[in-house]
């Protein structure tokens, strides 16, 4: 269970190979609520809602640095799960309001 407010801002990472663990601090955002890995795996896709009320979905960097790319008004988390290439980034970002959105050509 997340704890809206929470200061949850670290990152654990484990090899598999034995390699030493690291830590990763995500810089200026807390409550973490979802991680999926970036397709050329130098970071991460995750969500953070602090509050409760606007989830925002972030790239974070293996330095910790994040960058704001998505916010939906919800106490949900946002996911963004890339395409194995790495070109596309699915957005599940649950919402209470009903709009549509469209995007072409870009």
């Amino acid at each position: 269970m997340t704890e809206f407010g929470g200061t949850n801002r670290q990152i654990h990472l484990i090899s598999l190979t034995g390699k030493a663990a690291r830590t990763v601090t995500v810089k200026d955002w807390d409550n973490l609520m979802s991680l999926d890995w970036a397709a050329d795996g130098k970071g991460f896709f995750i969500s953070s809602n602090p509050n409760g009320h606007l989830s925002t979905l972030l790239y974070v960097d293996l330095a910790g640095n994040a960058h704001s790319l998505w916010q939906v008004k919800n106490y949900q988390a946002a996911w963004g799960v890339p395409s194995h290439n790495g070109k596309y980034l699915a957005i599940s970002a649950p919402s209470i309001e009903c709009n549509a959105w469209t995007v072409e050509n870009f």
